[in-house]
């Protein structure tokens, strides 16, 4: 993570502290792992925040975050998807 955070590359980790502590996290990654092509990449994954600090603007916060990072890295498109429709409503 601490490579992903420190690197200037389409890869890259931000993680969300409070007092030094991390309460959540979101990953960009040039490849998805699966065969797409080179479609829906590159692309944001393991968005995460803990649960006492849900609801709370975290994960957006992550999100807008990751999208100027990503473009003062020259990345012009990113993607989030989700297989589960409960989580659907939240990334809109």
């Amino acid at each position: 993570l601490i490579r992903y955070a420190q690197s200037n590359h389409v890869e890259f980790c931000l993680v969300a502290q409070v007092n030094g502590q991390p309460i959540g996290m979101v990953m960009n990654c040039d490849r998805t792992g699966l065969d797409t092509d080179g479609v829906y990449e590159p692309w944001l994954a393991g968005l995460y925040v803990v649960e006492a600090f849900r609801l709370r603007g975290v994960g957006k916060r992550l999100l807008q975050k990751a999208l100027e990072v990503a473009q003062e890295r020259g990345i012009g498109t990113i993607y989030l998807g989700t297989d589960k429709e409960s989580l659907m409503a939240w990334y809109v």
